[in-house]
């Protein structure tokens, strides 16, 4: 728009996608006024190189960091809308030539990744923005924070925003029994993996565009690789009809002052003759800056079938129990949710197999690091974090070899 009875300079910018020759035509119109027309005519020749935003593989594990603060202060102001580069991490346009750009919401500075493109064809995108490599071997705390909020979202979103664990040995390999279910990025070096970081508060609809949402990945007590990698991924079919956009704020790892709440053992089952009662072992509870004490409470179907000893636990930590009788054979699960004013609520998982003969009673309780394989019904091999499995049953192998059926 010109204002009325005043000079304006024009800049038409000419970005072709292939060699050949191009018109278009601008129109100038205004109220009582004739409409002028310009024609534009462009032409390219020779073969056309897509321009490619970003940083390029590989990764480094070198100077992995056992504390990892990122607000992307600066990032508006030094990438509006443009390529975000940031000390130790990747940028990385794996396809369509897009990277992550820095922008702002609300006076914040965030990451922020779209595959739109203004009057653009559809096209494959698939974009990351990988952190410095994270010392898990050292650090002081095993949790990692992150924000995300969705604009522009809706049901048939073609696109989809994900979070990665990824990493590799000093031989640039992955140890075998941490490559479970993990992929491989062709274009990366050939030591580097992915696995998707199921359970997450990610906004996917229309109805949460526009909230941030807080997510706490805790990894207390899992055997994970000494140095590792969490990446950021937005991929599917971008173009001007795909609109979606997410933004990335209070990236963490190794914090110490955020409130944290850790069961010592992800899934407790025991198995027990029916019309008798079972009660558990003490169970531990880790506390780590909590303001508040913590609050336990029963959920699940069988909910009900269970009891505890305590619902409430210090914020410094503590031990519970719970208790479970049944007149009727058959398995029961239920869930120990953990909560605390500003911490992440916290499930853990406890079930009792119910039999006709007084066999004893079995009790196995299963600490992460302890189990060396999941598998699901049909036989297939599954990530080794139980708490981030989709619903199911699922068979664990401990590393005494035990063997336990569970359900989630």
């Amino acid at each position: 728009m010109v204002d009325k009875n005043t000079e304006a300079t024009l800049n038409i910018t000419f970005v072709p996608r292939a060699a050949g020759t191009f018109t278009q035509t601008v129109q100038f119109s205004a109220i009582f006024a004739e409409t002028a027309s310009l024609a534009l005519t462009g032409v390219a020749t020779g073969s056309v190189t897509p321009v490619k935003e970003g940083d390029d593989w590989p990764l480094s594990t070198l100077n992995p960091r056992k504390l990892l603060i990122e607000n992307f202060d600066g990032a508006d102001t030094d990438a509006h809308n443009k390529p975000l580069s940031l000390d130790g991490w990747k940028n990385i346009a794996e396809q369509g030539g897009r990277a992550w750009w820095g922008f702002a919401v609300d006076n914040e500075d965030v990451a922020k990744v779209t595959a739109y493109k203004w009057n653009s064809d559809d096209y494959d995108a698939d974009m990351w923005l990988i952190t410095p490599p994270l010392d898990f071997k050292n650090a002081e705390s095993k949790v990692f924070t992150f924000d995300v909020m969705g604009q522009y979202l809706s049901e048939d979103n073609p696109g989809k925003f994900e979070v990665y664990y990824m990493a590799m040995d000093e031989q640039g390999n992955l140890a075998p029994r941490k490559a479970i279910a993990a992929k491989h990025i062709p274009s990366a070096d050939d030591g580097l993996y992915y696995t998707a970081i199921d359970g997450l508060n990610i906004p996917t609809t229309s109805d949460e565009s526009d909230t941030w949402c807080k997510n706490q990945i805790n990894f207390t007590n899992l055997d994970l690789d000494d140095v590792f990698f969490i990446g950021f991924r937005y991929s599917g079919t971008g173009g001007s009809n795909n609109s979606a956009t997410y933004y990335i704020d209070n990236v963490s790892w190794g914090r110490t002052d955020i409130p944290v709440i850790t069961p010592e053992v992800q899934v407790f089952t025991a198995t027990v003759a029916k019309g008798e009662t079972f009660t558990s072992q003490p169970i531990n509870v880790a506390t780590q800056a909590l303001a508040d004490d913590v609050t336990l409470q029963l959920a699940g179907d069988d909910a009900d079938k269970f009891s505890l000893n305590t619902t409430s636990l210090s914020k410094d930590g503590g031990d519970f129990t719970f208790s479970f009788t049944s007149a009727e054979t058959g398995t029961y699960y239920a869930y120990v949710m953990f909560s605390s004013q500003d911490a992440a609520t916290v499930a853990m998982q406890i079930g009792v197999e119910v039999t006709d003969a007084s066999t004893g009673i079995n009790a196995i309780n299963v600490n992460a690091a302890e189990i060396s394989a999941i598998y699901d019904l049909n036989g297939r091999q599954m990530p080794l974090d139980f708490n981030s499995l989709a619903k199911g049953v699922y068979i664990i192998r401990t590393n005494d070899g035990k063997v336990v059926k569970l359900k989630k």
